[in-house]
């Protein structure tokens, strides 16, 4: 295969990519339309219902669960992303079992290796992750931002959102949360 044809498959892979996140991302932000209220003084809360999620490794997610879930949205293409995944990884290090973490993958169509490898570069190895390929998650909790990290109560309420939050905030939402 040339160098020509080989560069425009791999072009043509991550328009596709771009495309699936823009989707995501655009459709979150219609969500939001004609909200009165901040996003960033009023948490929105969760209508619908969160779909069924398996981690890469084949474990269960609930969202919400019995305790808060701190969920951090990230592409691997992402290089910002690298900060509030890797937050959120230590946050989880220094919480012990207050709340679960839970990475969550936007790239439509990304195997668990890449993800995998992505995670481990960035300092956050371990973190249990999903790829929400279809964007369901993102669009249940009206994600407006890559690098955006929200901490969902037990009752499925938002109670914390930002984008590229230091360990110590996303600690203090936890405790806030729990």
């Amino acid at each position: 295969m040339s160098k020509r044809r080989s560069f425009r498959r791999i072009s043509s892979s991550w328009r596709q990519v771009f495309a699936g996140i823009a989707a995501i991302l655009a459709a979150a932000s219609v969500a939001a339309c004609g909200s009165s209220a901040g996003r960033s003084s009023s948490p929105a809360v969760s209508t619908t219902p969160t779909p069924s999620l398996r981690t890469l490794d084949g474990q269960a997610v609930h969202v919400p669960s019995d305790r808060p879930v701190v969920l951090v949205f990230y592409s691997i293409g992402c290089a910002d992303c690298a900060v509030s995944t890797r937050n959120v990884m230590e946050a989880a290090r220094q919480d012990g079992s207050r709340a679960r973490y839970l990475g969550v993958d936007l790239d439509p169509g990304v195997d668990a290796a890449t993800v995998n490898r992505f995670l481990d570069s960035v300092g956050a190895g371990g973190l249990p992750t999903v790829v929400d390929s279809s964007g369901k998650l993102a669009y249940a909790y009206h994600v407006s931002a890559l690098s955006e990290v929200i901490v969902v109560d037990s009752s499925g309420k938002v109670a914390f959102r930002a984008v590229d939050p230091s360990p110590q905030a996303i600690l203090a939402a936890v405790a806030r949360a729990a």
